[in-house]
């Protein structure tokens, strides 16, 4: 048996979800299905720990310490190349939302939008995200990463990003969103 050592990451829906199975608290979520499927595949490999939730600060110090093996859903950028082997085929792809609160009447059209708001421009990213990176990246954006959660990231700045993975929508109430495919 080849046991890998993983946790689920909180604040990541829908990578995790706290979920209910048999009236017990449970995790669920698409790096679940996923290795539960590549166990099914080869059950010679078996994940443990999915039902564990952790920070992804945690998680990335665990990895480096050895105390897990393996991390589901981290973005192929270059701060991670040193940190993490991943494999050839992305299991999935991410999309980012750029929104903003409902009664706010900015029009948000290019990066170059946000940029000429300067201090009202402040963009809410999630600590420890790899999109902080590719944020900061484009250069002339405000960025604050602050926060640990997406609920953490709402309310006062007039834009913020969610994550949007193919096949699942996201909800927000208190913000009308704008679909980025692509961080260009």
């Amino acid at each position: 048996m080849l046991q890998f050592r993983v946790a689920a990451q909180e604040s990541s829906e829908p990578k995790f979800i706290a979920a209910t199975h048999n009236g017990k608290s449970a995790i669920a979520g698409l790096c679940v299905d996923i290795f539960r499927a590549i166990e099914k595949a080869d059950p010679i490999i078996q994940f443990t720990g999915d039902q564990t939730w952790q920070p992804r600060a945690r998680i990335d110090n665990n990895l480096k310490s050895g105390a897990l093996d393996v991390i589901c859903g981290v973005q192929h950028i270059e701060r991670f190349e040193a940190i993490y082997a991943f494999i050839d085929t992305p299991l999935f792809s991410v999309n980012y939302l750029l929104a903003a609160r409902a009664d706010d009447s900015v029009e948000i059209n290019s990066w170059d939008d946000i940029r000429k708001l300067g201090k009202d421009g402040i963009i809410l990213a999630m600590h420890g995200f790899g999109i902080v990176d590719i944020l900061e990246d484009l250069g002339g954006l405000t960025i604050d990463s602050g926060g640990t959660t997406p609920l953490s990231n709402t309310g006062w700045p007039r834009t913020f990003l969610l994550p949007s993975f193919t096949g699942h929508q996201n909800r927000h109430p208190q913000s009308r969103h704008g679909e980025q495919s692509q961080i260009d």
